[in-house]
């Protein structure tokens, strides 16, 4: 299943033990340590990627994380997990590239997946691990701290890789894309969550597009800002990239909807939040005294347009979980 990081050698099983030649992985925080690199590379020589390693539970605003560890309450990352297991049976084994805090992960393994929960940030494994920790999932999860461009797992090993939200944090997502191809069995699948949009009531949308429109305005302004105190942003790859690659591998995907019905009011509150925290990946490396000078113009800015509890301003959205479901080229 797994690679020895010092011989090469395959590691027998789900559960990693002792190399025969002799070495065994290091654990840190119950998360095996495939790799020392860094968490973040923008070196010139070498793969750049950003791991969100300054991120960390800032990723969500207090409110979403406090009802994911009071209730497990993993929204459409649940319902797509439970999906997935329903598709490909227990005991499939699932690659979850670039798992973050685990919202996919520990969903999948208490559906029955045999799940490897990857990531290059340490942070944000500690986080997944915490999380994870009482839910009696030591059978079906693994964290484990890897680089997506180079996969210390055996060729053709895991039914389904799932990445959500990471292949347009590395400069050369088609590496990244080999090495999901070459960890993939032959019938395996390549997997992304997404969600698809409910009906709203016609006063609904208009308050909805009321917020986005002043979200959009509040985000211009901080980068305008950004841009006047000479900050430029880090070229990575776009989604349009990341698209082209995927298509080139695998077939369009198959569509599977969920029976989630979802209803979130949060849009002003999370876009404000993740400016103000820099929960992003490039927006974390933001100097300090650019982004402390940026965000308390744009405060001031948006509490002059929009009111002092703009943070707060309504809004409306309903969805539900959507698997896409790509199978390899032949």
């Amino acid at each position: 299943m797994f690679i020895c990081p010092k011989c090469k050698n395959e590691l027998s099983g789900f559960y990693l033990l002792k190399c025969t030649c002799g070495y065994e992985v290091p654990k840190i925080d119950s998360i095996y340590q495939f790799t020392d690199e860094a968490p973040i590379s923008l070196a010139n020589d070498g793969h750049k990627y950003l791991g969100y390693e300054y991120v960390g539970e800032n990723y969500e605003e207090p409110n979403v994380s406090e009802n994911i560890v009071k209730n497990s309450d993993y929204g459409i990352y649940g319902a797509c997990s439970k999906k997935l297991v329903e598709l490909l049976g227990k005991n499939c084994v699932v690659l979850d590239l670039g798992c973050g805090l685990g919202p996919a992960s520990i969903p999948l393994a208490m559906e029955g997946a045999k799940t490897i929960a990857a990531d290059i940030s340490q942070n944000m494994l500690s986080v997944g691990v915490e999380r994870a920790k009482n839910k009696k999932l030591d059978e079906n999860l693994i964290f484990v701290r890897m680089n997506g461009y180079k996969l210390m797992i055996a060729e053709g090993s895991v039914d389904a890789v799932v990445a959500i939200d990471m292949l347009h944090q590395v400069d050369e997502p088609e590496t990244v894309v080999k090495e999901i191809l070459r960890v993939l069995k032959p019938n395996g699948v390549f997997v992304q969550y997404g969600c698809r949009g409910l009906p709203l009531t016609e006063t609904q949308r208009e308050i909805n597009a009321i917020c986005s429109t002043a979200l959009n305005d509040i985000q211009d302004y901080y980068q305008k800002t950004l841009t006047e105190l000479g900050y430029v942003g880090l070229p990575f790859s776009s989604w349009v990239k990341v698209s082209d690659f995927i298509d080139k591998y695998f077939y369009k995907p198959k569509i599977h909807e969920t029976n989630s019905d979802t209803s979130w009011t949060g849009k002003m509150q999370k876009g404000i939040h993740k400016l103000k925290t820099r929960a992003s990946g490039s927006a974390q490396l933001i100097p300090d005294d650019m982004h402390c000078i940026a965000w308390t113009k744009t405060d001031k800015y948006a509490k002059e347009k929009y009111g002092d509890n703009y943070y707060n301003m309504p809004s409306y959205s309903r969805f539900t979980g959507v698997l896409e479901i790509y199978k390899l080229k032949v």
